[in-house]
């Protein structure tokens, strides 16, 4: 018995060593203190923290002797901890600052525990510090460094709006005159200038846009917003924006919108159009010879939302395939600069690869050198619970017979695929020769005959007389595609007996929306939004201090038929207010005395109940932030420079048309 109660002391005496030798290694202050809060015991590193030759002179004293300074924790304060610690309520993970006798400060983390007894009583506080000041140290360097990055960023995000102001409110200017003058009678000469003034402006937003588009990239500064929008319309309008250096090259602009795709989506608009505007210009601008389409077509169906393709497709150069792992990177332009006849700066696809990524979207390319290049997004796009009115056009679907005249086979393929017949034939104009000389037969009477007007053998303004007493031709109703926008030369075919024109590029909407309306001899009905806005003529007050820009707005809303009164100051604008029924206000942000912001503000004060006027900013600001502090201001909508007249009407459309049909 002597030997094991010798033994079990024995290890006793070894396990209190190890333990003691333990606390003292751990890179931590262990402490421990009884009922009364004084001292029993600590580590050696403790001892060294407050000053004490060794680990056993801290028996029995306090933290007050302790010497701890005042701009630290205090006595009170470790006191207090213990004494809720011991009453239930341990410390955890606490962050306090020690100030020790010899002045430095440490930032440490502390933990408090309760002893207890044999019996479940509570005998004392056992604590444990975690020094962190280096931690702490870096932590603050972090803050200051990220206050430093967010500072530079608002000063890169500052000098891009401001940027874009400046290079925004010039190109306006020019550019919009050049379109002005470009719609006049001009002599050959001037109109080629003009041309040139028109194309290099463009050239030149181009390039501006891309590198602010680069720089917010790169900022961080591009959120993602959701809105309603129409799809086909958009893909409608980029296209017919490019009509004119497609019609220099010869190349055919083509859509193809699948009738099985809703049009009505919601969605990022800007990032939609940017990404579609880039794709398309690149294959204009690689493309001299042959076509660029773009197709859409839904690849995904689900609940309420679909996956979307578009697919542009182009006969142009190709990519090497040494470069085609990098056209994504951006300044990538394929070519030198100083070898190739290709503008730009190389941020379009890297842009439009950024946005389609953001919108959980995805992009790939297939090429092939001197052949052409085809270009595939996919998008996820929540559709629009919007039931679409069914045209009376296609209540005749399975009755009408329709005739394509195209000597182009892949142009024709595409309007016979816009017009959704089952019964639609595709002749080239050769061979609609060959049926008018009675070589070829039709099986059926044609009612509706579609010709393109680039046709090789064909008068379109004989084509009326040449089907006259044709046994399945007199009666049809003929429709031209045109690529030239002559009002006169319409003119002359309606006289000719044409019912309809289309321009070219032909947009699958104002297609059908021709077909329709020739096929149901709408007559009665106003035509266009344009003649309903000749009609009612509003009063638009324009405010804007640039004289430039002053003229081309003004000139656009006359063309459109508006009245227009003019502003050059805020104060200008708020005396002008009260005097007449404005139908509109277009508000530039810049002006000299106030900001277009606090002049919107007062123009709502002013305004008495049942009269509020719609106010769209009108300026060179293109940051999310400037339109949400004009929304918030009390404006209506956004429009930002370079403006055309098409801008101007649209918002006409939106927001004055329906006040004077309530």
């Amino acid at each position: 018995m002597s030997q094991k109660s010798d033994l079990k002391q024995e290890i006793k005496q070894q396990a209190e060593f190890i333990l003691r030798n333990l606390c003292n290694y751990l890179p931590h202050y262990v402490f421990w203190k009884n009922k009364d809060c004084l001292y029993l015991g600590c580590n050696e590193e403790y001892a060294k923290l407050v000053e004490l030759d060794c680990a056993e002179d801290i028996i029995g004293l306090t933290d007050a002797d302790l010497n701890w300074q005042s701009d630290g924790s205090d006595t009170e304060f470790f006191q207090d901890g213990d004494k809720r610690t011991m009453n239930g309520e341990p410390v955890i993970n606490n962050d306090e600052i020690l100030s020790r006798p010899d002045g430095t400060k440490l930032n440490v983390l502390v933990n408090k525990k309760p002893i207890i007894d044999d019996q479940g009583e509570v005998i004392g506080v056992m604590g444990i510090a975690t020094d962190i000041s280096e931690h702490k140290r870096k932590e603050r360097e972090l803050i200051a460094a990220k206050r430093l990055a967010e500072s530079a960023n608002r000063t890169k995000a500052e000098f891009i709006a401001n940027m874009s102001h400046d290079l925004r409110s010039p190109l306006n200017g020019i550019y919009g005159m050049a379109k002005y003058l470009e719609s006049q009678p001009l002599d050959s000469k001037y109109h080629e200038a003009v041309h040139c003034i028109v194309e290099g402006s463009n050239t030149l937003l181009q390039m501006v846009e891309d590198v602010l588009y680069y720089s917010r990239i790169e900022a961080g500064d591009v959120a993602t917003h959701s809105e309603p929008f129409n799809l086909r319309k958009i893909i409608e309008h980029i296209i017919h924006s490019f009509h004119a250096s497609s019609k220099e090259k010869s190349i055919d602009l083509i859509i193809d919108y699948s009738e099985h795709v809703e049009s009505h989506f919601i969605g990022d608009i800007q990032k939609i159009n940017r990404v579609i505007t880039n794709l398309v210009g690149n294959a204009v601008k690689f493309t001299d010879q042959g076509y660029v389409s773009i197709a859409v077509k839904e690849v995904i169906r689900e609940e309420d939302k679909s996956t979307i393709m578009l697919t542009v497709e182009d006969t142009g150069m190709g990519i090497e395939s040494d470069k085609l792992g990098k056209i994504f990177d951006r300044f990538e332009k394929g070519t030198p600069s100083y070898t190739s006849n290709k503008k730009g700066v190389g941020l379009g696809l890297t842009i439009t690869k950024n946005f389609v990524e953001a919108m959980r979207g995805d992009i790939s390319v297939e090429t092939q050198p001197h052949v052409g290049s085809t270009f595939k997004v996919t998008l996820p796009l929540l559709r629009q619970p919007i039931k679409v009115r069914k045209s009376n056009w296609s209540e005749h679907y399975d009755n009408i017979y329709v005739l394509i005249i195209d000597d182009n086979e892949v142009r024709g393929k595409f309007t016979v695929a816009q017009i959704g017949t089952r019964n639609t034939l595709l002749m080239t104009s050769q061979q609609f020769n060959e049926m008018l000389a009675g070589n070829m037969k039709l099986a059926n009477d044609i009612q509706v005959i579609i010709v393109d007007d680039e046709v090789e053998s064909i008068n379109l303004e004989t084509l009326c007389d040449d089907v006259t007493g044709h046994q399945r031709l007199s009666n049809s109703l003929k429709l031209a595609l045109l690529s030239s926008n002559s009002q006169a030369y319409k003119e002359k075919l309606t006289i000719k007996e044409f019912n309809g024109f289309v321009q070219k590029p032909v947009a699958p909407s104002q297609l059908l929306e021709t077909l329709e309306k020739s096929w149901q001899q709408w007559t009665s009905r106003v035509s266009s939004e344009r003649e309903l806005v000749k009609v009612m003529k509003p009063m638009v007050l324009v405010v804007e201090d640039d004289k430039l820009n002053q003229r081309v707005v003004t000139i656009f809303l006359e063309t459109l038929g508006c009245r227009v009164a003019l502003a050059v100051t805020g104060q200008e604008a708020l005396d002008q207010y009260p005097k007449k029924d404005f139908d509109l206000v277009l508000l530039d942000i810049g002006l000299p005395d106030f900001s277009g912001i606090e002049v919107a503000k007062r123009l709502r004060a002013m305004e008495t109940y049942g009269r509020e006027s719609p106010i769209i900013a009108l300026t060179g600001h293109v940051l999310d932030e400037d339109r949400a502090l004009c929304l918030n201001s009390g404006m209506n909508g956004f429009l930002t420079k370079p403006v055309s007249e098409e801008d101007l009407l649209q918002m006409i459309v939106k927001h004055v048309l329906p006040q004077h049909h309530q």
